[in-house]
């Protein structure tokens, strides 16, 4: 199913041969894609200078009407020719892609076999695969084009942005730019990379296939360009390795998993939980043909992820998941905030309904789905703490290796838990086996009990923080009363009595209000950002002093005798550890445990109605932060003088025994919450 404005839908029609594809002809007078990519570019040229490409939708709307011949005449190509003759004219030049090389002809080779099998009643849901694999091919190749001709590591995370860079205007000439700005430039251009990544062609319709074929022939035409142009670079990219991926935060992940007792390690294990997702998810789609969903047209998607899982192409199985998740929340979406039809649909003159949108604004979502479903969701997708699952896989940020069956039970399991809560249809009974019927039972558990809570929300990391940071405090303690028992003759007598560290552990449990505020409240991501701030600041300075208490131990405890300087840094060492460092953090990591989970709690039990409370609580007042700034910088001023190459604690002894410091503690203290 598609969901396109009808603008969108026009502007590829426009380019739609209007024939049935088993009746196309060869055009004589193109022969290969050298002559094909000549005659587009002239075209685009010519109407570059007649209407000024100002991203409008009648300049590319008049350029798919001019191209359409020459689009009709690329899919004509991947229709009517051998395998053989398409592999050897796609690859022709394309080593500049490197290990991506592999991947681009196995699209090909699909992609082909898919449209030329039977050309009218083509697997409409694998050419959506195709596109998606395919516009993640085209940007990925683009970044690495990018990054190596400006020799820089970074370069823009957008398509639309290195589509617009100079540099590549530079590399590969504004002729193919111009190609690849009417294919997945802005929302008025065909915007294919758009379309598929947010969910609106979960299938891709016969009027499409031409710019996805066009879309997979740019690739070879860039690499004819740069083999022919700029050799050098074409060396540089065959040669070099792409060092843009990352490895997915799995903290989400690991919670489901275990929440739900489904190990990865066994094969026979998932493999048997994906058989029984995918019957249940069969028995869920029939639920759906009589209820608001219907438009999604789910069996053929369902049938398709059968076909990946059966295959084990788990990273494409993620990809197809992830968009049919979007799809099917944006109909919720609109359904429970009573939106008009026109939300569903992409168009090209406003902003896209989109995850983002729908997970992170107080919409009625709450009212069909658990808050346990979408706080994983949020955690998973959109917290900045989390793997951010979809942009980093849609931008092709992730590896293949790195995602692997795990996520695409989580993925699918969440595909199924929607499915299950909206259309109410808990299918428990329609198994006979006790063990599926106990995992279904897990499923309803896990994200309706209120147990469950975010696990990448920032104020969790900063309480993990906060622990981190007492257990560096109590090292500092034990270390300096190591070096007391081996040295006490060297010191002060006010340095013999150790504080003691009353480090607790805190538990923060961040539901779906608290969750949502990171977005609808500034004011308390500025606080959490200041309390982050200084507790980072506190355990880089204790971890550097206890780096230099373990040398000095160690060179008590083998006898080794110290110089006059060394003996006295030493002794101010321990001083100021004792009598301020050790009290000041103390005193600190109380505060801010304290005052984290009471803020925590407050948001939690924040309703819709009062939301904008919380902006009016005096813990989160601007003149609340100035406070914290004073801390921070006191705090930033300890650290740098207990750096490895400074060593100064006297410094850092005034810097903890200012009065002002207790000034602020004791203000920030009996602040009114």
């Amino acid at each position: 199913m598609s969901f396109l404005s009808a603008e969108i839908v026009q502007l590829f029609e426009s380019l739609d041969v209007n024939q049935n594809l088993a009746t196309l002809k060869m055009d004589t007078d193109c022969s290969d894609f050298s002559h094909w990519s000549t005659n587009v570019c002239n075209i685009l040229s010519e109407q570059a200078k007649v209407m000024s490409p100002g991203n409008t939708y009648q300049y590319y709307k008049s350029c798919c009407q001019r191209v359409a011949p020459h689009f009709e005449w690329i899919l004509n190509f991947f229709v009517k020719s051998n395998l053989l003759t398409i592999m050897q004219e796609c690859l022709l030049h394309c080593e500049w892609m490197h290990t991506n090389l592999e991947l681009f002809a196995d699209v090909i080779k699909h992609l082909h076999y898919s449209i030329s099998s039977n050309p009218d009643r083509c697997d409409e849901a694998s050419l959506a695969l195709y596109l998606l694999s395919a516009s993640q091919l085209v940007e990925i190749s683009l970044r690495r084009l990018l990054r190596a001709s400006s020799c820089s590591r970074t370069c823009p995370s957008m398509l639309k942005d290195i589509l617009a860079h100079p540099a590549l205007n530079e590399a590969i000439g504004s002729d193919l730019v111009r190609l690849l700005s009417l294919l997945a430039g802005p929302p008025v251009s065909l915007n294919l990379r758009n379309l598929a990544w947010h969910g609106f062609l979960l299938s891709v319709p016969k009027y499409v296939m031409s710019s996805l074929c066009a879309l997979c022939a740019t690739l070879t035409l860039i690499g004819r360009h740069l083999c022919h142009s700029n050799r050098l670079l074409f060396d540089a990219l065959c040669q070099s390795e792409y060092f843009g991926f990352i490895e997915p935060n799995t903290k989400p992940l690991n919670c489901l998993l275990n929440g739900l007792h489904i190990s990865c390690l066994d094969r026979a294990a998932w493999l048997d939980i994906l058989l029984l997702l995918k019957n249940s998810l069969r028995n869920l789609v029939s639920n759906t043909q009589h209820s608001n969903l219907a438009s999604c047209q789910l069996v053929p998607i369902v049938n398709f992820l059968e076909k990946l899982y059966t295959e084990e192409r788990y990273y494409d199985a993620c990809c197809f998941t992830l968009v049919s998740i979007e799809a099917v929340l944006r109909v919720l979406y609109c359904n429970a905030n009573n939106l008009p039809d026109r939300e569903l649909c992409a168009l090209n003159s406003a902003h896209f309904t989109t995850l983002d949108v729908m997970l992170c604004s107080r919409s009625c979502l709450v009212s069909v789905l658990p808050e346990g479903l979408l706080v994983w969701l949020l955690d998973v997708i959109q917290l900045e703490r989390g793997p951010r699952f979809r942009d980093h896989l849609s931008h092709g940020e992730f590896s293949r290796e790195s995602i692997g069956p795990s996520w695409a039970i989580a993925l699918t399991i969440c595909l199924h838990s929607i499915l299950m809560f909206s259309t109410s249809a808990v299918p428990i009974d329609a198994f006979v086996r006790l063990e599926d019927r106990r995992l279904i039972e897990r499923f309803i558990d896990f994200f309706t009990s209120d147990r469950h809570s975010s696990v990448c929300h920032p104020a969790v990391y900063l309480a993990e923080l906060i622990d981190i940071t007492w257990r560096t405090l109590t090292e500092l303690a034990q270390t300096v009363n190591e070096i007391n028992k081996l040295s006490i003759e060297h010191f002060p007598e006010d340095a013999h009595e150790l504080p003691k560290c009353s480090a607790n552990t805190i538990v923060v449990q961040c539901k779906l209000s608290s969750t949502w505020e990171l977005t609808n409240q500034p004011c308390f991501v500025n606080w959490l950002s200041y309390l982050n701030g200084l507790v980072v600041a506190a355990k880089e300075s204790l971890e550097s002093m206890n780096r230099f208490g373990l040398i000095r131990l160690a060179d008590l405890r083998s006898d080794r005798q110290l110089r006059s300087r060394q003996r006295a840094n030493l002794a101010s060492f321990v001083a100021m550890a004792t009598n301020h460092a050790i009290p000041f953090c103390n005193r600190l990591l109380q505060l801010t445990s304290y005052r984290l989970t009471y803020i925590v709690d407050c948001l939690n039990n924040t309703t819709i109605d009062k939301s904008r409370q919380v902006e009016r609580l005096p813990l989160l007042s601007p003149a609340n932060n100035k406070m914290l700034k004073r801390l921070r910088k006191r705090l930033d001023n300890w650290r740098a003088n207990s750096a490895p190459d400074k060593n100064r604690w006297l410094e850092c002894a005034k810097l903890m025994s200012a009065g002002e410091a207790e000034e602020d503690f004791n203000e920030l203290w009996s602040l009114e919450c």
